[in-house]
């Protein structure tokens, strides 16, 4: 028997209106303080979006989580494209020239068969803690 969609998005819905009814009533079983109620998360998270009080006290400003946020989207973004352009282009290079090819596949191989987490180390090391060393993380892998 197929399920059509209406009947899936109904069961989706049926989903998270029962997620959220255990989640409201183990809050009142167990009290705020241990799991707080659904609204009260939904409430931090928003108010957390345009001020908080950890942030400011570390040292990460008064706007909240924002501007953080923005700012790591951006960063993410832009390393993400410029990885691409740089694989694609050298793709392309390896895939006209022979010699190219032979020069950087091995160089290419062994690189690819680190894992970013493993790698992360070394650029810091390398690039120390700053923007730069993030941003080459994210165009090399």
């Amino acid at each position: 028997m197929r399920i059509g969609k209406l009947q899936v998005n109904l069961l989706s819905f049926l989903g998270i209106g029962i997620f959220l009814a255990v989640w409201y009533f183990l809050s009142n079983r167990l009290g705020s303080m241990r799991l707080p109620p659904p609204h009260d998360v939904i409430y931090m998270f928003f108010t957390s979006l345009t001020f908080s009080r950890e942030l400011l006290v570390q040292g990460g400003g008064n706007q909240g989580l924002l501007p953080h946020l923005i700012y790591t989207f951006t960063r993410t973004l832009l390393g993400g494209a410029v990885g691409i352009a740089l694989g694609t282009l050298v793709g392309l290079a390896m895939g006209w020239s022979q010699r190219l090819r032979y020069f950087l596949e091995p160089p290419i191989e062994l690189i690819r068969t680190i894992p970013p987490s493993a790698a992360a180390p070394f650029f810091l090391m390398w690039l120390g803690p700053t923007p730069i060393s993030h941003f080459s993380m994210l165009v090399f892998y």
